[in-house]
């Protein structure tokens, strides 16, 4: 018997497999050359502005190559002044930021020195690229979060316990909600409360969980869930919002580019006002 028979859409299902089979494709080898050619844009300032290209000073390749080959502790580069030094270094930073991302420590001699490096080299990068500056926000805003993430989701009975922890600590009030990511809710809108009752999912009528009010955002890493008052949930902004009126970078093509910059932080003020759920294995 010819297997696809069995289903009455075999087109469709043919195509979710095949599509199901690339996901499980690893990603190109590429050497850091390789992937900052096809990825990196130099901003506006530089001598050569636009898409990465070491044939331009084929001496830079090697260089940056070598930060990923393990028997290379050290590169010290004996070379004139305006050659390529800095932009060989932050291309070889935003590979470990965009392809095979690790911690990274940037040393300067003086605060002074690393806060120029900063906002003359290193940001200009950034906010040239905007796979960078995603996967750098996101990267903080995970971060933020405190979430690890997990396979295992939770049931209708921990959905209620973690109401009933924060309840014992005398810190609930009528105002609390639930927090999550988009899988999450998928998991909710397709699972029974009590399993084999055909009854009524987690995700109840009115959009509300246990009777609270949920709210989904991608920010928070899968099989994590988060539980309670967030007004004691404090956001500390300073210096006001800084705006940059930038009329050169788009110039060419008559834009104005406006750049916004906010320095904040949180603090949580009562830590019985949260429940935090994650997968515990």
């Amino acid at each position: 018997m010819n297997a696809r028979a069995d289903f009455s859409n075999a087109r469709a299902v043919i195509r979710a497999v095949r599509r199901a089979r690339s996901f499980l494709r690893p990603p190109p080898n590429l050497k850091p050359s390789q992937w900052a050619e096809a990825n990196i844009q130099i901003p506006v300032g530089n001598a050569v502005p636009g898409p990465m290209r070491f044939d331009n000073a084929p001496y830079q390749r090697e260089v940056i190559d070598m930060t990923v080959e393990p028997s290379c502790n050290r590169i010290t580069l004996m070379w004139g002044a305006q050659v390529g030094k800095t932009q060989t270094a932050l291309a070889a930073q935003a590979y470990r930021i965009g392809f095979n991302p690790v911690s990274q420590l940037m040393m300067q001699p003086s605060q002074g020195d690393l806060t120029t490096w900063l906002e003359t080299k290193f940001n200009p990068l950034v906010d040239a690229n905007e796979r960078l500056q995603e996967l750098i926000a996101n990267a903080i805003d995970f971060a933020g979060a405190a979430s690890g993430g997990g396979v295992a989701l939770p049931t209708w009975g921990e959905v209620i316990q973690m109401e009933t922890e924060i309840s014992a600590d005398n810190a609930d009030v009528n105002s609390m909600a639930y927090a999550f990511n988009a899988r999450m809710r998928g998991h909710f809108k397709s699972t029974e409360k009590f399993s084999g009752t055909s009854g009524q999912p987690i995700w109840e009528n009115g959009n509300s969980v246990n009777g609270y009010r949920p709210e989904v955002t991608n920010q928070i890493a899968n099989g994590d869930l988060f539980f309670g008052n967030f007004a004691d949930l404090i956001l500390g902004m300073w210096g006001g919002l800084d705006i940059t009126v930038d009329p050169y970078t788009g110039s060419k093509k008559g834009r104005l580019r406006i750049v916004t910059m906010q320095d904040v932080d949180f603090v949580i003020r009562h830590a019985a006002s949260f429940c935090y759920g994650s997968d515990a294995s």
